[in-house]
């Protein structure tokens, strides 16, 4: 390992071509990336935390994308994770979370719903966000007998004032 001074920060140089800079003994840097590694991947940090507000605090060379403020995932504008796989998930301040549809998909079609990093049921997220839920094959055993079955598992807030339905088969 090769150590030197570059204007404020220490740079560490590794036999295996990987880069890392520091600042006051952490991980940190303000006009790139803190590490760079040989094989093209790229990790964004400031004061030890993975951090970036432009863009991804962690870009692999694969594709994969992590996005990162103060060490936690965050973005609002898309996912916080992309897989070059095609598997995504959605995060707000290191959690879960999405109130425009699933906070994880996989490339496998898999879907999950996440609000403030508890995992919710399809129905209630369309209960929370659309003010119903339709459930096409649940079957109808007269008015609200099956209903309550699955409405029992919503929080008291959630239950008032919301319209469920169900196919009648």
């Amino acid at each position: 390992m090769k150590e030197y001074k570059d204007g404020k920060y220490t740079i560490r140089e590794y036999s295996n071509g990987n880069k890392h800079w520091f600042l006051n003994g952490e991980l940190h840097r303000e006009d790139g990336p803190a590490i760079e590694y040989s094989n093209g991947d790229k990790e964004w940090y400031l004061n030890g935390k993975r951090h970036r507000e432009d863009g991804p605090a962690m870009e692999w060379s694969s594709g994969s994308k992590f996005w990162y403020l103060n060490g936690k995932h965050h973005r609002e504008d898309g996912p916080a994770i992309e897989w070059t796989s095609g598997n995504t998930e959605w995060h707000l301040n290191g959690k879960r979370h999405r109130e425009d549809g699933p906070a994880v998909e996989w490339s496998s079609g898999s879907k999950y719903w996440y609000l403030n990093g508890k995992k919710i049921f399809y129905f209630e997220y369309k209960i929370l966000f659309e003010d119903w839920i339709e459930i096409p094959d649940l079957k109808y055993i007269g008015p609200f007998k099956r209903i309550s079955d699955v409405f029992i598992e919503l929080p008291i807030e959630i239950k008032k004032n919301k319209l469920l339905r169900v196919n009648k088969k």
